[in-house]
Formats: structure tokens, C-alpha cells, sequence
């Protein structure tokens, strides 16, 4: 690795009560083979456990990479503080942006260098991904990812409806077009809990994007997150919340195009009658529903659950939801 003073990419990095993951996270940095400078901004959002202690042990071995953030107060749970756009990306020195969470973690030493070799040679281009794989932490069982992916049918559209996702993990973005999406979409103000889809949904709307059909980390699914957890409250909250930016995204770059706006229609209803609960006297709009949206865009990510399941997750009796 280089190690001049002008990094041409920085890894950006959010760690909270880590731990146990944290080393396996920043070996998948150090080790990383590249042609050029890059630099690592690891922010510690004042862990309680040894997380700290671990990051700084790798900033003393590597002090040319390391540029860190260590919190002695929770800035997660300030509303009024985007950690991305008001702490981390201002610090960042390199042209294009790498993003990992403490939890996961890379396994391909080459990640940065095939991702900036890519941007250089494309520079039509805004973003470039992989594939990865899941360790489910509970049993510690890696799974591979067996979503086929065919990048020339990837559009803007194709992510808004979840036809196509993009983890966040092997994602390589050119750094000033966060900038220009910070200006024109002010997501503090729409109050998004997550930062990474509505930065996606984005930059594909804008530029291109490319996908490299190769294994470059391993995605961490915890017992509980904000997109994974028992509790159903939370889980529909993080799923309104994915809601809104659809609806933000689809409304205005794609308000004239028929297949979102029933796309938008459905998750509206959807929102109404299970999020938001206001289900009686519905249940011929809730049917409508389920049949307009597999009908428009065939997808059962939102329903992998039967009927019977879903009604008894939020706590619906199905007689009652009939007759009242």
C-alpha cells in the first residue's frame, strides 16, 4: 500500500459497542493491497465495551492509515446530527468514499483497488458494488448470497422497488456526488433514519453504477438491529422508514411513470392499513392491494409472511379486521 499524503480513496467506518467484531473489521482495511494512497476514519460513537481500546491499538500500528473519531458522548441518538455529512465525509481527504460498519467486514485484499481502478477508467460512473456473503451471528454460519444479478438491467427504478439492493459494505461512491445529494434532497429534514439506500437511490438516479459479479465481504446479520430484531414495532418502523424514501425518491424523479406511481399507491396503502394500523373497515383495500402490488411489481420481499403470520405479528384478529 501507499502511503503519500493524498489519499485517492478513505474508508469510512461507524463502530458502537463492537467488540467482538471490530479487529475482523479493520484487518479486512490494513490488509488491503492497492497501487495508490487511501486512509481509514474509523468513528467510535462512545462504546461502552473495548471497542475503543482495539481501534486505537490499530491506529498505534498504522498510524499513516488511521485518522480516527473517538466520542465520549453518543452523537446516534442526537436527531440533529447526520454522523456522515457533519463529522466523517468533512474529515475525508479522498476522491472517492468506501463504506464499512464495525460489524462487518472485507475478504478480498483487492476490494479498493479493482473498485478505484473501475471509477478511474469511468468516470460516467458514480458508484461501483459487489457481492458478499452473510454470517448469521447466532450460530456463526456463513451463508452465500445466491441473488443473481445481471448489472445491465440495474436502473434507478429497478432499486426504488426493491427488485435490486446494493450492500452498503462493498460500495465504492465518488465522494462530490454526496455532496450534491446532501444539497438537493436535505435528508435531515425528511427525517431518514438510515443514510446508505436514499444515498444509493440517488446516485443511480443520476449516474451510473456498476456491479462486480465477485465475493468482496461478509455481511453481519445480529440477533438485533435496525433491520433485523424481534420486535415488531421496530421492524415496522424500520420498513415505514424504507417506505418514505421510496416514496420521497419515487414522487420526485419518477412521478410520471405509471409502474411507480402504483408502485407508490401500494406502499402508501400498505403503510396505512399494517404500519400505521387503520385496518378496520379496509379489508377489501387491503386485498386490492396485495393483488395491484404483486401484479405491478412482483416482488414478495414485504410479504414473505402468510396472511395468518402478518395479522398475528401486529397483533390483528382476522375476524375482527373483516367485520369491523
Amino acid at each position: 500500500m501507499k502511503t503519500e499524503n493524498s489519499p485517492i480513496i478513505t474508508v469510512i467506518c461507524t463502530s458502537y459497542n463492537h467488540e467482538k467484531y471490530i479487529q475482523q473489521c479493520l484487518e479486512g482495511f490494513v490488509m488491503q493491497q492497492t497501487d495508490f494512497a487511501f486512509e481509514i476514519i474509523v468513528h467510535d460513537d462512545a462504546s461502552t465495551d473495548n471497542t475503543q481500546k482495539i481501534i486505537k491499538k490499530f491506529a498505534e500500528n498504522y498510524p499513516h492509515l488511521f485518522f480516527n473519531i473517538y466520542q465520549t458522548q453518543n452523537h446516534f441518538s442526537k436527531k440533529e446530527i447526520n454522523i456522515w455529512s457533519d463529522i466523517m465525509i468533512p474529515k475525508a481527504r479522498g476522491k472517492y468514499i468506501a463504506i464499512c460498519e464495525g460489524d462487518d467486514y472485507w475478504t478480498d485484499p483487492f476490494k479498493l483497488q479493482k473498485q478505484v481502478d473501475f471509477l478511474e477508467a469511468n468516470p460516467d460512473y458514480g458508484l461501483v458494488h459487489s457481492n458478499f456473503n452473510f454470517l448469521y451471528d447466532n450460530h456463526n454460519k456463513l451463508v452465500k448470497n445466491r441473488s443473481v444479478r445481471d448489472d445491465s438491467n440495474f436502473t434507478f427504478k429497478s432499486l426504488l422497488s426493491g427488485k435490486f439492493t446494493i450492500g452498503t459494505l462493498t460500495v465504492c461512491f465518488v465522494k462530490k456526488y454526496y455532496h450534491n445529494y446532501i444539497a438537493e434532497t436535505t435528508p435531515m429534514s425528511e427525517n431518514w433514519k438510515m443514510g446508505d439506500l436514499p444515498l444509493w437511490l440517488y446516485i443511480s438516479n443520476f449516474y451510473k453504477t456498476h456491479y462486480i459479479n465477485e465475493v468482496m465481504g461478509v455481511y453481519r446479520v445480529l440477533e438485533e438491529s435496525a433491520s433485523q430484531t424481534s420486535d415488531v414495532n421496530k421492524r415496522y418502523d424500520f420498513e415505514d422508514n424504507i417506505f418514505l424514501i421510496n416514496i420521497f425518491f419515487g414522487a420526485k424523479y419518477l412521478s410520471n411513470d405509471k409502474f411507480i406511481n402504483d408502485y407508490l399507491k401500494c406502499l402508501c396503502l400498505y403503510k396505512k392499513i399494517i404500519v400505521n394500523r387503520q385496518y378496520c373497515g379496509q379489508w377489501r383495500d387491503f386485498f386490492r392491494f396485495f393483488i395491484t402490488f404483486h401484479a405491478a411489481n412482483r416482488n414478495i420481499r414485504l410479504f414473505a409472511l402468510s396472511f395468518k403470520q402478518l395479522f398475528h405479528k401486529v397483533g390483528i384478529n382476522v375476524k375482527t379486521f373483516i367485520l369491523c
